[in-house]
């Protein structure tokens, strides 16, 4: 063989080549016919600049920026370069804690904190909103409705409505000293807000309907709203999806039990989800329901906020994991949920075009051709000894057919292959 390609991984997972596209990213580039696990993956953490692994939130304004919330500060991303604000850069803050964020329309941005109410970033610039006097230093969430009210919702103390720069505290039985976590609005005007115990709580004008476990929610406790496409309110709860549409209440089994953290969806009608237990995607038109973990290929397992960017990219904020970027791209993933010894590899060599011999510390070599991962059957135990090379050396003496050279870590054994 004239060349090899050899690529040393320190990885959980690889990749290979697959095909070229050339085709400009938006949101629609993560067709659903697409594992999820097919997607180029890419982490920032503590060690690449991030203030902070455990992450609250994650977002995008309108000119490609990554806002980044966790209790140690606010980021903001450029794609190369962390800009940290905490109390030295913002010292109005009570404390470096930042919840949430939200983008409006007119990239306007609203942050929720811990103990310092609301922060606006309006026009390149940061403040402290006088209303913020008016409402609790603990906000988890903030919305802007059609009619431009913010609607603030705290923790342990309810919802506020601020219209005008005038602050009014809802009254009413079903919000009163309660925790809000999420607030939506639909087409109709309808005002969902939700609660830590309390259920979904419908606000039509004046009329005020509440929803629980005895309705089918799966959980009292919702952590994430969403309004989707066609009108339905998707309904993250601690033990599974709920939507609600048409009136009523209906479960989604696929992520019975998984507690789910934010809810998004992208130009193919698909729903992805933040969660416990992982990345998921449900498209009912494509028949995908998709659950990426670990397992395949999943940093950490707990996501706290997803969103996409301009591009179509998705970014991930996890609560061990620090920050993950999903995209489009030319590559397959192989783990051992596709039949590797490890995740972990030491040394890939390409034979021939499309055939990929692979060693790794189990002391076996894998062979993937045509996508199937296979075991090569080397003739002699090797398992006390990472294989750390492969080379091959043709043999004109042997009819035709190749000694491999296998590099231990010790020592080199060499056999012929057909």
């Amino acid at each position: 063989m004239s060349w090899q390609k050899k690529l040393v991984f320190c990885v959980f997972s690889m990749f290979f080549l697959a095909g070229i596209t050339g085709y400009t990213q938006h949101l629609k580039s993560l067709h659903p016919n697409q594992p999820i696990k097919s997607l180029v993956l890419k982490q920032w953490t503590a060690e690449e600049g991030l203030i902070s692994n455990n992450l609250t939130s994650v977002n995008v304004d309108m000119d490609g920026f990554i806002w980044i919330t966790c209790f140690n500060g606010l980021l903001k991303f450029d794609g190369d370069n962390f800009e940290l604000y905490d109390i030295e850069k913002l010292p109005y803050l009570q404390s470096n804690a930042f919840i949430d964020t939200y983008v409006n329309g007119n990239n306007n941005i609203l942050f929720s904190t811990q103990a310092s109410g609301i922060i606006k970033y309006e026009k390149w610039k940061f403040s402290k909103p006088d209303f913020t006097q008016h409402i609790p230093r603990y906000i988890k969430t903030t919305f802007i409705d059609r009619n431009g009210i913010i609607w603030a919702g705290s923790n342990n103390q309810g919802l506020y409505k601020i219209s005008n720069g005038e602050v009014e505290k809802v009254d009413h039985p079903a919000v009163n000293n309660i925790t809000i976590m999420d607030v939506a609005e639909d087409r109709d005007g309808r005002l969902f807000i939700a609660t830590r115990g309390n259920g979904l709580i419908i606000r039509d004008g004046d009329f005020i309907r509440k929803l629980t476990e005895e309705d089918e929610l799966f959980s009292n406790t919702i952590n994430s709203l969403f309004l989707s496409k066609n009108n339905s309110v998707y309904i993250g709860t601690t033990h599974g999806l709920n939507i609600y549409k048409e009136g009523r209440v209906i479960g989604e089994p696929f992520f019975n039990n998984i507690e789910i953290n934010e809810i998004i969806e992208d130009d193919h009608g698909s729903i992805w989800v933040a969660s416990e237990m992982g990345l998921g995607r449900i498209n009912s038109l494509y028949k995908v329901k998709e659950l990426f973990t670990t397992n395949e290929g999943l940093p950490t397992r707990q996501v706290s906020g997803l969103k996409f960017d301009n591009e179509g990219n998705l970014w991930l904020a996890t609560k061990k994991g620090g920050l993950i970027r999903l995209k489009n791209g030319n590559f397959v993933n192989y783990s051992r949920k596709d039949g590797l010894a490890l995740d972990q590899i030491n040394i890939i060599v390409e034979k021939k075009p499309g055939l990929y011999y692979v060693g790794s510390d189990d002391g076996e070599i894998n062979i993937i051709s045509n996508k199937i991962v296979g075991k090569y059957n080397i003739g002699m135990d090797l398992r006390k000894n990472g294989i750390r090379d492969i080379c091959f050396v043709n043999n004109l003496n042997c009819n035709g057919s190749n000694i491999y050279i296998i590099k231990l870590r010790k020592c080199m054994v060499s056999a012929n292959i057909e």
